[in-house]
């Protein structure tokens, strides 16, 4: 596994490396009279940002649906990667400061991105009234077909998260996999998991230590499946050691450790590239 010495703007994969995919190149072309001329890259899609309000009965609150489309594609059968919000941000606030530029950047075709408020400091688990897990397993679904997206059962192709979202993302694909409705892909950004209870208990996110190794997907990575995974996460991010330690565990396609901390300039450099891994993978089934 490569682990080192690699910037987060090449990353290098056990299985494969990973194509950025940023941007669109020139091509050469041949004029009538042999001269080469440089021809313009064909016009990329705009993607367009969506906000609506939707009960959750999960959650037994409205939340926001944020979606990310490309404009002037037909949704109908959109495949759709499903985002999960950070801790102390609403997926509108992710969407609009984190992912959009992302989207924006790499711009992967024929690929939507949904992202619902799961709550600020929940970690994406049940608590009293409130279930944001089973409503991205339950009712996202629903919605996202009533929009004509995700194909003829709503269901998310691939997945992607950060920080808490990161934890997020991995904990709904080990759920999707023990559904029997397994991801093609999730990629994840130094995502929140931990060695010890310690470092978990200052957070105030879990009711008790028994309740946090039940749920962490660094204790049950038995449990993803054959999911094509990528993990990236910064040097000097204080999340390394565990993130490395899953990366041992669970072989992902693509492995990325390069200079960088726990905070948003980071992220804005190799959030792109998650979106572009996605985007390879979202006409698979896994």
């Amino acid at each position: 596994m490569e682990t080192g010495g690699h910037s987060p703007a090449n990353p290098v994969g056990r299985r494969t490396l990973l194509a950025s995919g940023l941007g669109a190149l020139s091509v050469g072309a041949f004029s009538l009279t042999g001269r080469e001329v440089e021809s313009e890259p064909p016009p990329r899609p705009h993607n367009a940002v969506t906000v609506e309000r939707v009960h959750s009965r999960a959650r037994h609150r409205e939340v926001e649906l944020v979606t990310i489309a490309p404009e002037g594609v037909p949704h109908a059968d959109l495949p759709v990667c499903v985002l999960f919000h950070e801790r102390h941000r609403t997926a509108r606030e992710s969407v609009d400061l984190m992912w959009a530029p992302a989207v924006n950047t790499a711009n992967p075709p024929q690929l939507a991105f949904v992202s619902v408020d799961g709550g600020k400091n929940g970690y994406w688990r049940e608590h009293p009234e409130d279930d944001p897990m089973r409503m991205m397993l339950e009712e996202v679904p629903g919605w996202l077909k009533q929009r004509g997206l995700g194909g003829p059962n709503g269901l998310p192709r691939t997945a992607a998260g950060y920080s808490m979202g990161g934890y997020g993302a991995l904990d709904y694909t080990r759920r999707r996999q023990a559904n029997g409705t397994p991801l093609a892909a999730t990629a994840v950004l130094s995502p929140s998991l931990f060695t010890s209870w310690q470092e978990v208990e200052v957070r105030n996110a879990f009711a008790s230590k028994q309740q946090w190794a039940a749920l962490d997907p660094l204790r049950h990575t038995d449990e993803l499946g054959d999911v094509a995974l990528a993990v990236w996460c910064g040097t000097e991010d204080f999340l390394l050691e565990s993130t490395r330690r899953f990366a041992e565990l669970t072989d992902p396609e693509v492995v990325s450790f390069g200079p960088g901390v726990h905070e948003d300039v980071y992220f804005h450099t190799v959030l792109p590239h998650a979106v572009s891994f996605v985007g390879r993978h979202r006409a698979e089934t896994a």
